[in-house]
């Protein structure tokens, strides 16, 4: 659902919270996930809408009239009201982003944790479940994975969790054994040299 690697200012993490709190109040968490994920997906596709909101030309009054022809009866008084208040704070270009921090946040109240995969092949579906069953157990939370083909990584895979980068990837473990056998090497010249 959301990009976990990607950070978000504190105001648009506020919003995000404030429509959270709102939706879990109101018991309708599921319906405004599901409608800012698309707002968020329909902004990132649409670069007129995109520009509607960034402007500073507009009044917040014609912005407030284009919201309501755009989604008025197409969501939930709810989220309607809720890009009405972003408007009114001037934060309406702001919005795709707090789309995501809303993501971000509604998966961590439902105790989703989105993890970064990257591989040298791409796994089937079988092996991505019993990965992310495996992840999940261990962290305690269901895990929903992203997967990423790297195929300079030769072999292994690598997590990203948050902002924790895990490592077993063939190409980290080469490089880690070159190290090791470079510092055994210059460890055996200096007992070389000190013995002559």
């Amino acid at each position: 659902m959301s990009d976990s690697t990607k950070t978000y200012s504190a105001a648009q993490t506020v919003y995000a919270r404030a429509l959270l709190e709102l939706a879990q109040a109101k018991d309708c968490l599921a319906e405004v996930i599901d409608e800012m994920s698309q707002i968020g997906r329909l902004l990132r596709a649409d670069a007129g809408l995109s520009s509607l909101c960034a402007s500073q030309i507009l009044s917040v009054e014609k912005r407030a009239q284009s919201l309501k022809a755009i989604f008025s009866g197409q969501i939930s008084q709810i989220t309607f009201d809720f890009l009405g208040v972003v408007n009114l704070k001037g934060r309406l270009g702001e919005l795709e982003a707090i789309c995501g921090a809303f993501a971000k946040a509604a998966d961590q109240a439902m105790g989703l944790v989105e993890v970064g995969v990257y591989v040298a092949q791409a796994m089937d579906e079988n092996g991505l479940a019993e990965l992310a069953g495996g992840i999940g157990k261990a962290l305690g939370k269901t895990a929903k994975l992203n997967m990423v083909v790297e195929p300079s990584l030769i072999g292994g895979l690598k997590l990203r969790i948050g902002d924790q980068l895990l490592d077993g990837s063939v190409a980290n473990q080469l490089k880690n054994l070159k190290q090791r056998l470079v510092a055994a090497g210059c460890e055996q010249a200096k007992l070389a040299a000190a013995a002559i």
